[in-house]
């Protein structure tokens, strides 16, 4: 869900203004390709109750924390959308109403496209099941329609596209955004986040089982860590942000992201665990500390690592791959693949180095034609 909310703004006092945090861009991609190769594995191994064994386990077998990408875009638009408004003391410039306009004309025309595509490849060539994950989209039912809409996390439904669930939750997401820079201006940032996490996490607790499920109201939680990366770096005026500035961002981010690497590394863990939602929270801390060492620390290893010129460039059709992977992936596997009769190791590293690659050629060819025409609309931010 990389909806690519680009970062163009002047730092805060005493740092190097950029015109384009060029990192940003890079994890935005590597997370869509994260989430790619995750849907892979998906492809393949469908059934988490028979995933594989040897050495496959070692080598991939973290990328059943394939959702994690989901969490790190989360805080990746909270800290992007929360930039100019920490930078003009709490204000939301334009207000509520320009805030919306424009992040509809950013995210809607590429979702629509995406979503005529989905449909029509399940009408053509992938509408028969063929035991891989593709097989959760099927068959399209009525109520489908509520995709359209983005309403597929309160009216649950089958998916065009099994991808498109998190899109509706950054959309109302959004939804709050106003309502919460208006909390934090009152009670500070601090109990902002604080409320935040508690209220998302307890309301998901209570939703468990509900057909309201879908929501994942955590996620605003995570999207509020964002907003607080946002603000320790770029509030001018705020003593907490002040303090936080002077922590050893680039040490806090070390060691959490090795403590995410472990995890994902347990594979038992993975296969009962991958998937609460508590332990989107360390993910979340992590990709906050990434973004805000990387703004304070440019020359930090992994920030220079992002923001190499491939993967900057690869991060700005992010969202395209996000949006279209997974519909090219079935159609790899069913036509170009499953008709050798391969074993399952061997496809997936075929899907993996030779497919990927393909997927993303076509993503870039779809970001051209159907996502980059709408990019005149886009939003400082």
């Amino acid at each position: 869900m990389p909806l690519n909310a680009r970062c163009k703004a002047p730092l805060a006092d005493g740092l190097n203004p950029r015109s384009h945090l060029a990192f940003i861009d890079g994890l935005r991609f590597i997370m869509a390709l994260f989430v790619l190769l995750h849907h892979a594995w998906l492809t393949v191994w469908p059934d988490f109750g028979s995933q594989p064994t040897g050495y496959i386990t070692y080598f991939a077998g973290w990328l059943l924390y394939g959702h994690f990408g989901v969490s790190v875009f989360i805080v990746i638009s909270g800290f992007c959308l929360m930039m100019p408004v920490a930078q003009s003391g709490g204000v939301l410039k334009g207000g509520g109403r320009t805030f919306f306009t424009r992040r509809a004309r950013r995210i809607l025309p590429p979702y629509l496209f995406a979503l005529l595509l989905s449909t029509a490849l399940i009408f053509t060539i992938i509408g028969q099941k063929t035991g891989t994950h593709w097989d959760v989209c099927l068959p399209l039912e009525k109520r489908s329609i509520v995709y359209l809409f983005l309403l597929n996390d309160i009216i649950p439904a089958r998916s065009p596209n099994h991808a498109f669930w998190s899109i509706a939750v950054e959309c109302h997401i959004y939804l709050l955004f106003p309502i919460l820079i208006l909390y934090w201006r009152r009670y500070g940032a601090i109990a902002g986040v604080i409320t935040t996490l508690l209220a998302g996490y307890s309301l998901g607790w209570l939703l468990k089982g509900s057909q309201f499920a879908g929501l994942t109201p955590h996620f605003a939680g995570l999207f509020a860590l964002g907003m607080l990366g946002a603000y320790i770096v770029f509030a001018k005026d705020s003593r907490v942000a002040q303090s936080a500035r002077q922590l050893n961002w680039g040490l806090i981010t070390g060691l959490s992201l090795a403590a995410l690497i472990l995890l994902c590394l347990r594979w038992p863990l993975g296969v009962i665990f991958s998937r609460l939602p508590i332990l989107d929270f360390p993910a979340g801390v992590t990709a906050m500390s990434l973004l805000i060492s990387g703004v304070l620390t440019p020359n930090y290893l992994i920030v220079r690592f992002l923001g190499s010129r491939p993967l900057a460039f690869c991060g700005g059709f992010a969202y395209s791959i996000y949006l279209i992977h997974a519909p090219l992936l079935q159609v790899f596997w069913q036509y170009v693949l499953h008709p050798y009769g391969l074993g399952r190791v061997e496809t997936f590293w075929l899907l993996t180095l030779i497919g990927t690659p393909i997927i993303l050629g076509v993503c870039y060819m779809f970001y051209l034609c159907c996502e980059r025409p709408f990019l005149k609309y886009r939003a400082p931010v």
